[in-house]
């Protein structure tokens, strides 16, 4: 679109007398798109001529074979990573294979540092000042990690409420405590619910068995049984079969929030208020819905962020400006006495 308003300015300075600005709005109009095709060109060059490439993928493995095929699973179970750092235990919460490049801005990195967690006898422990403004999804997650260290039965089921399948204790590097990753070893070791797979490459790790399943989304009946079901990345498609005769309820390991909608043979589902997520027993911080008695058939759950829908139109109407600002336009015959 600057390219094609550059060729569009300069068609029009032909027919025109040429004034000062003119010439200026001329000059940046050629210069903008070079100086964008010079970067591209500076970074190109440097990402091909440097032997140490400035943008290269990773090649080490940091979820192992068992978590990846969780992860790939039609439940969409995660990975938790606890690294015994020099500051504290960094933990992290993994979709994927880690954290990604977008994730790794600088205020997302200040925000990981204030929330490490420090080293405790007793367990995984925050911080205080921090712990403060933590929501209640992080508190839940910080609750089962506090009880690591006292063995606590409760660990392994909030952790699967969290649609935690595997724990991965990262491989040491320079920046590891030694002792403390041992001791947090021993602490995993005696966790009821955690079973000790193996250690290789990616690290250790252990798998999860809890009367919940772990899983992004499940339905939960009136006598708390949970029932996985199919999810995908961030919605889900899938059927629920079996009607029950008594109220069922349907809960989504993600924080709640207004976007979150879900319809069954497109009937809007009605969401559980925070009450009600206590009053019916569950994760108080998750989403969940209600799923009347009798009701089956195909389940759409999906997130709707309103402000993407204006940002988007406001793309539009810019796209629709530079197209109008790239038009040839031609000056007015100018009448001579």
């Amino acid at each position: 679109a600057i390219s094609a308003a550059a060729n569009g300015m300069r068609a029009g300075l032909r027919r025109i007398h040429v004034k000062p600005l003119t010439a200026l709005a001329a000059l940046l109009g050629v210069l903008m798109p070079a100086s964008m095709v010079s970067l591209a060109g500076a970074w190109i060059y440097l990402q091909w001529a440097s032997p140490d490439h400035v943008l290269s993928a990773d090649s080490r493995l940091y979820v192992p074979a068992v978590g990846a095929t969780e992860q790939d699973s039609s439940h969409k179970a995660r990975v938790l990573a606890i690294d015994a750092t020099m500051n504290g235990y960094d933990v992290q919460l993994w979709r994927g294979n880690g954290l990604a490049m977008h994730e790794l801005s600088t205020a997302a990195q200040a925000l990981e540092a204030a929330r490490t967690f420090p080293l405790s006898r007793s367990g995984i422990t925050p911080q205080e000042k921090y712990a403060q403004s933590f929501d209640d999804a992080e508190q839940s997650l910080t609750r089962a990690l506090a009880n690591v260290g006292a063995a606590g039965e409760s660990v392994a089921q909030e952790l699967s409420q969290h649609a935690v399948s595997v724990i991965v204790l990262p491989p040491p590097t320079d920046n590891t405590d030694l002792q403390a990753r041992a001791q947090l070893r021993a602490y995993l070791n005696a966790v009821p619910g955690l079973e000790y797979i193996t250690e290789n490459d990616t690290g250790a790790f252990w798998r999860i068995s809890a009367q919940t399943p772990p899983a992004r989304i499940r339905i939960v009946d009136s006598d708390e049984e949970s029932q996985p079901l199919a999810s995908e990345m961030y919605g889900a498609h899938t059927h629920i079969d079996q009607p029950d005769s008594n109220d069922r309820y349907l809960v989504l390991a993600e924080r709640a929030g207004r976007g979150w909608k879900a319809q069954l043979d497109g009937e809007s589902l009605e969401p559980l208020s925070r009450a009600e997520r206590v009053e019916h027993h569950l994760p108080v911080w998750a989403q969940a819905w209600k799923v009347p008695a009798g009701s089956d058939g195909e389940l759409e759950v999906g997130y709707r962020m309103w402000p993407v829908v204006g940002i988007r139109i406001v793309q539009a109407l810019m796209m629709l400006v530079a197209l109008g600002v790239a038009l040839p336009i031609r000056s007015r015959k100018e009448d001579v006495a």
